[in-house]
């Protein structure tokens, strides 16, 4: 019994020890898996929804209108934006999946960098190409992928890698601890085992112990396989019937370990693409490659529901519970021929077809495994019964706005969603529409009867607004304009009865003038005749100061030579008057040798006295010659007086003849300026009357023009009356303030009588002022 009890604590301990092996694996695993392969995928799923936002952006270039494949695509660029926006929060999504397994500071840090490179490649990148193709700004959008979006991309990935590594590297280690934990587990269970049998040696002969043994392997083995762990080691130590039995369940364990890894893989696979296509709202079937439905989705089956009853009437016994295991072919007006064609199908096939009384776009593709084996088809059911009866609706109601009915609307009975908010806005813009050409048109028509007081008055916003108020700017200028018209006529008309009362004034005053034209023509003809005597008269006295001026010139000259012989004689007197000097010191030199003769006689006595008394003798002819010279001196200074005394008097008469010229000259010339004026004045006169006699003609021919121009003001008259009835039948206020606007000219016209009157004297009285001055000349 202490042998058995051995054993069973040796058991308990194998148990105990198995337990906490379990548990620690259990807790290995759920790290691994929390910490690791979650995180893994995450970021695995990340890096999809990037690399599919990279390709959505390169779709959605594809849209772009100078590709000449765009118009090729079934879709709006609108659905790659859209699901650009999906990943961007399914990113979000996954990412704060990923954030739980970040337990360290380096983690974090690289998980940072990871981050911030995700939002160069959302911020700077996609969200900047999403905007520039919704604004059709494609070439923009391809640079910024090529520029932006590639780079951060790449960079991201960089980092994305160095998480994978990361992540892995941890995996991995915590792989190996739990190896060696398993290993330990193992060892202490191999040990308590040992132990364990050797307690039971104690009990058991080898044959018992031999046998045990692989019995309890076998045993803990089988519990493992109950349990689910396919991982536990079957130790074959020897080749015997218990030997073939552990190596018989070992390739059980083995095989039953792959086949359910693999149920459960492929079992999570289906579950998760069930899911997937439960949630779609696309309607969603799946047949098998005879044609029988194996799967449709919950919005199918939806749909199926609400075309129930049209179904029925075309396969009667019909139910949507049944669906799913009746044949594909049902649908098709011939079955058969529709069974063959999805069985030979090879690529997607779309056809459009009514089903249930609503029309669907049937899209099928082929389902072909990796080995190239058909396993069925796979069908989308799009409902464009709603596009289709707003197309149809809309085309109708353009073709009737075309013709010209405004009237018609959408029936939005037969529209759903947005279709049916559509159809809404379009009968809501016609109406308007309708409305306000309506109005216009009825604007238009009472202008066209004359009437210019209506406007419109409804109030509309934008184009039809301003659609408006141009309408009524128009009514508006234009009843200021024949408003203007009405008035301008009734003052043309006024102001044409005053040029026709002037024109008769001015004809009576033409008439006047030119009688004064002709007598001033006469007096004109007399007054020439006495300038042109006066100017012959001017003529011989100019001849009389040439005469004159030429004999005062002659006058001149000899006064002029007159004067040069007094000056001749006065230089001859003055030269007498030199020899006079001359012969009078001669004369006192005698003397004075006379008297020194008489001296040097005296010094000599008795014979020097004949010497002295020639000398006595010399002395007197010597004083006496000087008392002649003397006296002629006199004279001849009394003479050279006189000379120059009648110089100075010949002189004078030579000046005054000199001023009398210049007189003769200067009188001469006014003559010649008063014969040449009077040249000129007779001239001018002539050139005065041949002015009055063109004046006079011209007078007549202004009578003549004054004689038109009141026949043209009576025409102009006519015509202000003609105008005035053509714009009467417009209708521009009430008539009283009409009446009263139009009488305001006839007012001015009676005021302008008066005026008229008044001014008929003024003829007269510049032909009073015309006489007066031509008295005066």
């Amino acid at each position: 019994m202490a042998g058995f009890g051995a054993l069973l604590v040796a058991l308990v301990l194998i148990a105990g020890v198995g337990l906490w092996g379990m548990g620690q694996t259990n807790d290995s695993n759920s790290r691994l898996y929390n910490y690791r392969l979650q995180p893994i995928q995450a970021l695995a799923s990340i890096g999809k929804l990037m690399a599919d936002n990279r390709s959505q952006i390169l779709l959605a270039l594809q849209h772009d209108p100078s590709n000449p494949n765009a118009k090729n695509h079934d879709h709006q660029v609108d659905v790659h934006l859209k699901q650009i926006e999906v990943n961007i929060a399914e990113v979000s999504a996954q990412w704060d999946a990923y954030k739980k397994a970040i337990r360290s500071e380096d983690h974090q840090k690289q998980a940072d960098a990871y981050v911030e490179a995700r939002k160069r490649y959302v911020g700077e990148g996609l969200l900047v190409a999403k905007k520039a193709i919704a604004e059709s700004r494609f070439d923009d959008a391809n640079a910024v992928l090529l520029k932006v979006i590639n780079p951060a991309y790449a960079e991201a990935a960089k980092h994305a890698d160095g998480l994978f590594k990361r992540n892995g590297d941890r995996a991995i280690q915590e792989l190996d601890e739990s190896e060696k934990r398993f290993a330990s587990i193992r060892l202490w269970t191999i040990l308590i085992v040992v132990l364990a049998l050797a307690a039971g040696i104690y009990i058991a002969t080898a044959i018992i112990r031999s046998i045990t043994r692989p019995i309890n392997d076998i045993i803990a083995t089988f519990e493992s396989l109950a349990n689910g762990d396919f991982t536990r080691n079957v130790q074959i130590a020897r080749n015997d019937e218990m030997g073939k039995v552990l190596q018989g369940l070992q390739s059980m364990q083995i095989q039953q370990g792959f086949n359910v890894a693999e149920a459960n893989r492929v079992a999570n696979d289906n579950l998760r693409i069930r899911i997937a296509l439960d949630a779609s709202s696309s309607n969603l079937r799946i047949a098998d490659d005879d044609g029988k439905v194996i799967y449709a989705n919950k919005g199918l089956l939806t749909t199926l529901r609400q075309i129930e009853p049209g179904m029925r009437e075309r396969q009667p016994g019909f139910s949507v519970d049944t669906f799913v295991g009746s044949s594909i072919g049902d649908f098709y007006a011939d079955p058969a021929a529709a069974l063959k064609t999805l069985r030979e199908l090879q690529a997607t096939r779309q056809v459009e077809m009514e089903i249930g009384g609503r029309i669907f776009n049937v899209v099928t593709n082929p389902i072909i495994n990796d080995r190239n084996q058909r396993l069925g088809t796979v069908g989308e059911w799009i409902d464009r019964t709603a596009e289709i009866n707003a197309q149809r609706s809309v085309a109708a109601l353009i073709s009737q706005a075309s013709a010209g009915n405004l009237a018609a609307r959408l029936d939005t009975s037969v529209l759903e969603g947005f279709y049916k908010e559509l159809g809404t806005g379009i009968n809501s813009l016609v109406e308007t529409s309708g409305s306000a050409i309506g109005e216009i048109a009825d604007l238009l028509s009472k202008v066209a009867a004359g009437d210019l007081t209506q406007t419109v008055s409804s109030d509309y916003q934008g184009t039809f607004g301003r659609l408006r108020d141009d309408a009524n700017e128009t009514v508006t200028k234009l009843r200021e304009l024949v408003g203007d018209i009405q008035q301008s006529a009734e003052t043309i008309n006024t102001a044409a009865k005053e040029i026709a009362a002037g024109n008769v004034d001015l004809s009576s005053r033409t008439e006047e003038q030119a009688s004064s034209l002709e007598e001033t023509a006469s007096s004109m003809e007399e007054l020439t005749a006495t300038v042109r005597q006066n100017a012959e008269n001017a003529k011989q006295a100019n001849e009389l100061a040439g005469s004159a001026q030429s004999v005062a010139e002659k006058g001149g000259e000899v006064v002029g030579q007159v004067v040069h012989t007094m000056s001749s004689i006065h230089q001859a007197s003055s030269k007498i008057a030199d020899i006079i000097g001359v012969i009078d010191g001669i004369a006192f030199q005698t003397n004075i040798l006379a008297l020194n003769a008489a001296v040097e006689a005296a010094r000599a006595g008795e014979q020097g006295r004949g010497f002295a008394v020639v000398a006595t003798e010399v002395r007197n002819l010597a004083k006496r010659s000087a008392d002649a010279a003397k006296e002629i001196k006199g004279l001849i200074s009394d003479s050279v007086d006189r000379v120059e005394a009648g110089n100075r008097l010949v002189d004078q008469a030579g000046r005054t003849m000199e001023e009398v010229v210049g007189s003769i000259k200067r009188v001469a010339k006014i003559v010649t300026d008063i014969s040449e004026a009077s040249r000129e004045q007779s001239a001018g006169i002539e050139q005065v009357s041949l002015a009055v006699s063109q004046m006079d003609e011209v007078t007549q021919q202004n009578a003549a023009l004054v004689e038109e121009a009141a026949a043209a003001a009576e025409s102009l008259e006519e015509q202000a009356n003609h105008l005035a009835e053509s714009v009467s039948v417009f209708k521009v206020a009430e008539r009283g303030g009409h009446q009263q606007r139009l009488a305001a000219p006839a007012r001015e016209s009676v005021q302008a009588s008066p005026q008229s009157a008044g001014r008929k004297p003024k003829p007269a009285q510049l032909q009073a002022s015309l006489d007066d001055e031509w008295h005066e000349f």
